[in-house]
């Protein structure tokens, strides 16, 4: 079976020479980070996931997101959901993948709210800005039920 990743050998990653594409909203305690890539070569895009996280006084992960970009530097959002549409206090990292029939899967972990568990969420779509917020389906659940 084919798949659309491509692996190879990533050089040591220098900070001082790193470029951000996404800024945090707010000071210290505010970040954006657990990012997936991948590069689309049927569109010719790059696209990220990104999550927004504010300090833990202010509710940690709120806000979730998927950008675009065609150099793989200048990055506009197409799609972002909260933690709210998941029913839940945090959302941490995810997947963003291209399957074989074309569609866009995110796979999100957040914490359900009913079971006090981390839960894995799919979100599938035609397009990155066709994932459907609010109608997560969980499909993995920790600890079982």
């Amino acid at each position: 079976m084919e798949s659309l990743k491509q692996f190879g050998v990533m050089p040591l990653f220098d900070p001082e020479e790193g470029t951000t594409v996404i800024e945090p909203p707010g000071g210290a305690g505010y970040w954006v980070g657990e990012c997936s890539a991948i590069f689309d070569p049927e569109g010719g895009m790059f696209y990220i996931y990104y999550r927004t996280r504010k300090p833990i006084s202010e509710g940690r992960g709120e806000l979730c997101s998927v950008a675009r970009s065609a150099d793989g530097v200048n990055f506009e959002t197409v799609w972002c959901s909260t933690k709210k549409h998941f029913n839940s206090e945090s959302i941490e990292s995810a997947s963003l993948l291209k399957s074989l029939e074309g569609k866009f899967r995110l796979y999100v972990s957040y914490v359900n709210q009913s079971s006090r568990k981390w839960d894995i969420a799919l979100l599938e779509g035609d397009s990155p800005w066709g994932l459907r917020s609010g109608t997560a389906a969980g499909c993995v659940e920790r600890g079982g039920r």
